[in-house]
């Protein structure tokens, strides 16, 4: 079982006021509570281009996944930890909207949010 993570959340009040208390009294106890009580294998997190993964404390975030938590030896997790980590760290890199990354020797998926047919505002695939 997957789960999709957003490390942050758009409209948070504690996000939108206050980033390194976000991520250390809301995101940092979520992201471990739901990984306790989901147990997902595969772990898709988003939302990681607005801070370094310094400040998203996402060498400590991931020291905890893989080493104390209870997926620790079994969840793959993709690339998306902070600005400077996309196609340089994860089990699995992530694109969007893109055509992929057929020449790649890293493994790899291709993401894309569902449009609605009538939704005339998003982007078309």
């Amino acid at each position: 079982m997957g789960i999709y993570y957003s490390l942050y959340e758009w409209y948070k009040p504690l996000w939108l006021t206050d980033k390194k208390r976000y991520v250390e009294e809301h995101m940092m106890p979520q992201f471990k509570d739901v990984v306790t009580h989901a147990k997902p294998s595969i772990i898709f997190s988003d939302g990681e281009w607005e801070l370094p993964s310094a400040d998203w404390r996402s060498p400590e975030l991931l020291a905890w996944l893989f080493n104390e938590s209870p997926v620790a030896d079994e969840v793959v997790i993709d690339d998306r930890w902070g600005k400077d980590t996309r196609h340089k760290h994860g089990g699995y890199y992530t694109t969007e909207y893109t055509s992929g990354m057929q020449k790649a020797t890293h493994p790899w998926e291709e993401s894309r949010a569902w449009v609605s047919p009538t939704d005339t505002t998003g982007p078309r695939p």
